[in-house]
């Protein structure tokens, strides 16, 4: 990421922090209207799920310098996803509704810059997830053939 997409991921994310709960409510709204059968699968306790997905916003925000520091988070963020049904699709969809989620909370700010900024976090920690989420579930198959 350059510097100047880096600033408008924290520009933008103090615009929405503050206004988390919201904000992870219209997150979760978008999930199940782009996949309702995701909704099945989170967690029961959407509260918690809201700000468990403001914290991992967070994260990665004030993570933007040090990308490299999110890695073992993320890889384990990756492998617990696993456990709870996440599929390989279902990292498409989250990236839709968080890009949708941030256009409507951020209105005019969110321009193309900031959607293409975005994105860029979004699929690095996506990616570092999905590989960690692959590497367990092939672990998985090798100890289950090997019994």
């Amino acid at each position: 990421m350059t510097s100047h997409q880096k600033e408008l991921v924290r520009k933008t994310f103090a615009l929405v922090e503050p206004n988390g709960a919201s904000v992870a409510a219209h997150f979760y709204q978008e999930l199940s209207r782009l996949d309702p059968t995701i909704r099945a699968e989170l967690l029961p306790d959407i509260e918690e799920q809201g700000r468990r997905l403001m914290q991992a916003l967070r994260f990665a925000v004030t993570s933007l310098d040090q990308p490299h520091a999110m890695i073992p988070a993320l890889q384990a963020m990756g492998q617990r996803q696993v456990r709870y049904g996440v599929r390989t699709e279902h990292y498409a969809t989250v990236a839709a509704a968080l890009l949708r989620t941030l256009e409507k909370d951020l209105g005019k700010a969110f321009k193309p810059e900031v959607r293409n900024a975005w994105a860029n976090v979004y699929s690095f920690m996506a990616n570092t997830m999905r590989s960690a989420a692959a590497e367990l579930e092939l672990e998985t198959e090798a100890a289950m053939a090997a019994t």
